[in-house]
């Protein structure tokens, strides 16, 4: 919260500042000046500037602070901790008490109920109260008399707008209580939808109203008020009994069926006596089944507290505490031991590699001693062969000992110049991987400068990701040659980083973003999971660094698929490139394009999901697509 007031109120102060540095202009002249969240904040201060003094400017800047806010902020659901969407409920709010001034009451509850769901959506709880009271003024107001009152009434069209009031009235209700549930808030999302069966009532139409109550019944049950719940399974079954609804009657009996089977529960383990059961109130934990001691910690914690034991309720929440905590803390230590282990074994191969040069060096520095001991040996043998030959020979032994001393300068020059020969060829060997590992990853450099896979083609079950920055073009419209190339190195630093860390490698670059392969030309085993891993991170990332203004804001689109490719050195003599080849890429580029269609930064075909060995929680099952180039649809997965 706190986070969130001295964000609107730097850009508050900003816009300020603005008008200050522009005091011989009116705040109207500003708006060309202005771009993005400071042209929205100066819409909505024009728009409420003059709410009072002209309501026609008020609704014309709402309005244009609305479309701007939907563009800024596309999606109905802030991401994460975006504290800057509050500016989008505001909008909205402000265009609805614009047009309630000027007496468009219709279009002013429009805006207030689309106000009040961002408002919920994002815990926004003054855009919330500001919407809903506005909501119950409207409620109590109606179609508001005035000079054509007479005209409406004749024309029946007074009745027509009510009607359409009263129908916007139990949508918002209903909108209203979903998105409470939704989100937990159980008192609200029955408060919303008693308000909802109360305007069924009012126009004559009852056939929604049983669900409604069934509705009311599983939230009062959810919040554990046992008697409550009960009641309005029985209000269901008796509207559901006139109405004739079996399949509805079936599903309240066991909804009962559920709550009198947790009162036995309780009346068994605690002794509870039966009279009591029907004022009873319990709060359920749904257990964890994959750590039961943590699972039975936490268990025991509620079932105190529901019992009113709270000094054995807190230890027992402090033993859950300490125990979520250590099992965090372990799989953390498992990872960094891990990643220490990873790096020591690199660490060991740089050395064995050093040794092994060493031990070369060695080898050659033995055998030129041992080449001049033979020659000394040689020497002395025929010096002493011509000392033996009398003094006749004596010139011809000078002669030759002058030949072998130049042959023997001629050898040692020889030999060191193979030695500086071979030093240059160590250090170009090593200029050449560190050039290709800028280039390329480390395990694709090796691929290619390894003589044994040289021509040799290999089908491997790789995980194929494609990633796009949206809306490359149009930014880069507006830049420098110089902007685009910094924007382009700030983004892919941190992203290329990401996939070497998870075992990939970097393929393609493609302007805009690049294609990536986990499993060529080395497997990790978890494929997937790797690639999964990568691009959670890649996503996180980029939200993180576009909150804190790192980067400018950034959305991209990820598209993963798993499959067997042909992978290996592909070219000439003269050029060659490490390539990935097969329909798993064809199918991952489609894939990540769907992006767009379903509003989604991560997308997975089935295959992936099934590859990875922990599946996450948080995604959903989008249902078969049909994708260009492919027969069969395919199945993806949304990960949220």
């Amino acid at each position: 919260m706190v986070k969130t007031i001295l964000t609107l109120l730097f850009l508050y102060f900003t816009s300020l500042a603005c008008f200050a540095q522009n005091s011989d202009s009116s705040p109207e002249d500003l708006l060309d000046k202005t771009y993005g969240m400071e042209k929205l904040i100066l819409l909505n201060q024009l728009s409420e500037k003059y709410l009072n003094e002209n309501s026609r400017k008020a609704v014309r800047y709402g309005k244009q602070a609305v479309a701007l806010a939907e563009n800024l902020f596309p999606q109905n659901k802030p991401e994460q901790t975006d504290t800057l969407f509050y500016i989008k409920v505001d909008a909205y709010n402000r265009l609805g008490t614009a047009q309630f001034v000027k007496e468009h009451l219709y279009d002013s509850k429009v805006a207030f109920s689309t106000a009040l769901e961002f408002g919920i959506n994002a815990s926004y709880n003054r855009g919330i109260t500001h919407a809903e009271n506005y909501l119950a003024r409207l409620d109590s107001i109606g179609v508001k008399s005035n000079i054509f009152k007479q005209t409406f009434n004749e024309l029946g069209i007074g009745e027509v707008i009510n009607d359409g009031s009263q129908d916007l009235s139990l949508s918002i209700a209903l909108k209203s209580a979903e998105v409470y549930e939704r989100n937990g808030n159980y008192e609200s999302a029955i408060k919303n939808y008693e308000k909802a069966i109360h305007l069924y009532m009012d126009s004559g139409e009852d056939e929604q109203i049983p669900d409604l109550y069934r509705r009311i019944a599983d939230n009062y049950n959810k919040l554990g008020n046992i008697s409550k719940s009960l009641e309005y399974y029985d209000l269901t079954i008796e509207e559901q009994k006139k109405s004739g609804d079996t399949v509805g009657l079936k599903s309240s009996r066991e909804g009962i069926k559920e709550v009198e089977k947790q009162i036995n529960d309780l009346v068994e383990t605690r002794e509870i006596p039966v009279r009591q059961i029907r004022t009873i109130e319990i709060d359920t934990t749904k257990k964890n089944a994959e750590v039961k001691e943590r699972a039975d910690f936490k268990r025991i914690a509620e079932e105190s507290e529901a019992n009113e034991d709270f000094e054995t309720s807190l230890k027992y929440y402090k033993l859950y505490t300490e125990l979520n905590n250590q099992l965090a803390e372990d799989e953390k230590m498992q990872e960094l031991a891990i990643l220490e282990k990873n790096y020591e074994i690199e660490r060991n191969l740089q050395e064995i590699q050093l040794l092994i040069q060493d031990k070369e060096i060695q080898e050659l520095d033995l055998q030129n001693k041992e080449l001049q001991i033979e020659k000394q040996n040689k020497f002395r043998n025929n010096l002493f062969i011509g000392l033996s030959l009398l003094f006749a020979l004596v010139l011809a032994l000078l002669m030759l000992y002058r030949i072998k001393r130049r042959e023997h300068k001629r050898l040692n020059k020889a030999h060191e110049e193979l030695k500086s020969t071979q030093q240059k060829l160590i250090t170009a060997e090593k200029r050449i991987k560190n050039l290709l590992s800028h280039q390329l990853s480390s395990a694709v450099a090796h691929e290619l400068l390894s003589e044994s896979t040289e021509e040799k083609i290999m089908e491997k079950l790789v995980c194929i990701m494609f990633l796009d920055i949206r809306d490359f073009t149009k930014f880069a419209e507006s830049r420098s040659p110089e902007d685009i190339i910094k924007y382009q190195n700030d983004v892919f630093s941190f992203m290329i980083d990401a996939i070497y860390k998870h075992h990939g490698i970097i393929n393609q670059f493609l302007g805009d973003g690049f294609m990536a392969t986990f499993g060529a030309p080395v497997s990790k085993g978890n494929d997937s999971e790797n690639a999964y891993r990568a691009a959670v991170e890649i996503i996180e990332t980029v939200n993180e660094k576009s909150k804190t203004g790192e980067i400018p804001f950034t959305k991209i689109g990820i598209g993963l698929h798993s499959g067997k490719v042909v992978a290996g050195n592909v070219g000439t003599s003269l050029r060659k490139q490490y390539s990935i080849t097969g329909n798993p890429v064809i199918i991952a580029s489609r894939i990540e394009q769907l992006n767009k269609k379903f509003n989604s930064q991560l997308l997975a075909s089935e295959d992936v999901l099934e590859h990875i060995q922990t599946p996450p929680t948080n995604l959903e099952m989008l249902g078969k697509v049909e994708l260009k180039g492919r027969a069969d649809p395919i199945q993806i997965i949304k990960f949220l």
